[in-house]
C-alpha cells in the first residue's frame, strides 16, 4: 500500500504492517455488525490480545459506546474516526 504521512510524504508499507491509531479520548465509530451498524463512541485504551489455537496476536481497542455508556473491546480494524461535524451559521 502507498501510505500518505501527516507531513505529506508517501512511503509503502504491506497491509499486514498497518494499524489504525487512535488518540485516548478521540471521538470514534465502531462496527457492530448490520443489526446495530455504525456506533459512536470514544477511544479508551489500545489493547494487544491472542487469539486462536497458535496465541496469534490481534490489536484491539477498548471503546467506550456513547449511547449505552458500557466498555467494549473490538479489533481495531472495526473502528473509525468519526467524521468532522460541521455546520453552516
Amino acid at each position: 500500500y502507498d501510505i500518505l504521512l501527516s507531513d505529506g510524504q508517501k512511503c509503502q508499507a504491506s497491509f499486514d504492517k498497518i494499524r489504525r491509531r487512535f488518540e485516548l479520548g478521540q471521538l470514534v465509530e465502531v462496527y457492530m455488525g448490520r443489526t446495530f451498524g455504525w456506533v459512536y463512541g470514544t477511544a479508551a485504551q489500545e489493547l494487544v490480545e491472542s487469539y486462536g489455537d497458535d496465541g496469534e496476536e490481534l490489536q484491539t481497542l477498548q471503546v467506550v459506546l456513547v449511547r449505552e455508556a458500557l466498555a467494549a473491546t473490538v479489533p481495531s480494524f472495526l473502528v473509525r474516526s468519526r467524521p468532522a461535524i460541521t455546520a453552516r451559521i
